[in-house]
């Protein structure tokens, strides 16, 4: 009787090198990691984070300019949530984007 599989020798087996696929699993694992992969993943959802949070002070400052009236917030939160939407929307969400979509041209 021939089988249709043949097996390697047990003795000689060796585990498969680790990469982002098979490594161990967890928030320790994403956060120590040195696999430019996962850095890239983590890389595009602290930006996407960035982005939201830039959204909602852009809302709160559309809000805001509803009436005349300062009502939603005072005047110094108003010019305090203007410069931030503008630090984080162009130092975290627009120059960070780039680096982070930009295609690799490896072909090692």
């Amino acid at each position: 009787m021939s089988t249709i599989v043949s097996l390697p020798d047990q003795a000689t087996a060796v585990m498969p090198r680790r990469n982002y696929l098979n490594t161990e699993h967890g928030l320790m694992s994403w956060l120590l990691t040195r696999d430019h992969k996962r850095i890239g993943v983590l890389y595009l959802i602290t930006i996407t984070l960035f982005f939201l949070i830039g959204g909602t002070f852009a809302g709160l400052i559309r809000l805001e300019l509803l009436t005349p009236q300062p009502d939603l917030v005072a005047s110094d939160t108003y010019n305090k949530l203007f410069t931030m939407h503008g630090i984080i929307m162009i130092f975290l969400f627009l120059i960070p984007v780039p680096a982070t979509l930009e295609p690799v041209n490896d072909f090692s």
